[in-house]
Order: C-alpha cells, then sequence, then structure tokens
C-alpha cells in the first residue's frame, strides 16, 4: 500500500490529515512539481504586491530576500516532506509483512522474524504509527499550529517594532506578512510531524 493508496478515518476518530502531504501527486516527478509550482506562484504573488516587479523600489532589496527565502523554503520543504513520510510509510509496510525482503533467493516477511506473542501487539501499533504518518489526532494539530501562529505573531511583531518596516507600501508589507505566518505555520508542522513520527517509530523500535 501507498501512501496515495491509504483510506480516510472516520470522522468519530477525530483526526485531521496532515495535508502538506497531499499537495504532492503521485508519481516520479511529483515533488518536482509541486517544488516548482510553490515557487513560482508564491514569487508571482509576491511580484503582484510589489515585490520582484520591474518598478518595485531599489530599497526593497532587504524585503526581496526574504520574499525570496519564504519562497524557496515552502517549495523544497513540502516535497522533502511528502517523500519522508512516503519512505516512512514504506519503511512500516516492510515491518508489517506487507512488503518482503530478500534473503537469499526467497523472499521472507520481516514479521516472521518476531515472537508470535508479540505480533498482534507490535502490528496494531505500526498499523497506529502509519495512520499517525498522514493523519494527527484535532487537538495534536491545534496545538501544533497555535504555536506556529504565536511565533509568527511574535516575529510579525518584532519586524514592526524594528527597522523600518512600518514605512514600507502597505501591500508589499501585507504580502511579507502573511509570508511569516504561512513560512512559520509549514515549519512547525512539518518539524513537529517527523517528530512525531520519529517517537512512534522509537516505540516500535523498543518492542
Amino acid at each position: 500500500m501507498t501512501l496515495e493508496q491509504s483510506t480516510a478515518p472516520s470522522a468519530a476518530e477525530r483526526l485531521w490529515p496532515v495535508g502538506l502531504v497531499w499537495l504532492v501527486p503521485p508519481g516520479r516527478f511529483g515533488g518536482l512539481i509541486t517544488g516548482f509550482a510553490l515557487f513560482f506562484s508564491l514569487v508571482v504573488l509576491f511580484s503582484a504586491a510589489g515585490l520582484f516587479s520591474a518598478d518595485s523600489s531599489p530599497e526593497l532589496a532587504e524585503e526581496q530576500l526574504a520574499a525570496l527565502f519564504f519562497s524557496v523554503l515552502i517549495a523544497y520543504i513540502v516535497p522533502m516532506f511528502h517523500f519522508i513520510s512516503g519512505r516512512t510509510i514504506r519503511a512500516l509496510d516492510a515491518l508489517a509483512g506487507q512488503s518482503s525482503t530478500t534473503a537469499g533467493d526467497e523472499h521472507t516477511p520481516i514479521l516472521t522474524t518476531v515472537k508470535a506473542e508479540r505480533s498482534s501487539a507490535l502490528l496494531t501499533d505500526i498499523s497506529h504509527a502509519r495512520r499517525r504518518v498522514l493523519y494527527k489526532p484535532r487537538g495534536w494539530m491545534m496545538l501544533v499550529l497555535g504555536i506556529g501562529i504565536a511565533c509568527a505573531v511574535l516575529h510579525n511583531v518584532a519586524l514592526f517594532t524594528l527597522g523600518d518596516f512600518p514605512d514600507i507600501p502597505g501591500p508589499t508589507r501585507s504580502a511579507l506578512v502573511i509570508g511569516t505566518t504561512v513560512t512559520w505555520l509549514v515549519m512547525m508542522l512539518v518539524i513537529a510531524s517527523l517528530m512525531d513520527n520519529a517517537l512512534h517509530l522509537r516505540r516500535i523500535a523498543q518492542l
């Protein structure tokens, strides 16, 4: 079973999808397509707000670098997060015996090396960890996104209290505030999700 073939949870499970994973289409070049699409889309949006346009002021050089940083970071981190999540699921599938490893000329399910009394508990934990890669509890998601918003607010407050940021034209300033917020949300969700996945893998390794 691949990442794209995973079934959605029921409403009773109170799980929210990790939306960034689903931004990448299936296929060999899905990550590249998403990366380039995100980068060019963000550059176009920043240009519409007065950055990167032909008539943009030379005084906006620092702001242009910030916008370019946001665009590159988001365009890179989303496909890489999808790649890591897919590899994690493949590893869990292999561990559960849904795929096989080659031992000489024979294909031996990894789970056959586990004692029978531990197999049921291991399969349950693997299934839970697999689902957890793609879907997180509602409370967990709200906490992580809340932390991301709080960091973005503090960052934006610092921008308004330091330097000449308040003197930047309104549309450009708004674009940078939104870019800062989106970047913090993406980074926080990706970092927290990878840490959460690692903790579940650690639990399986300790069984």
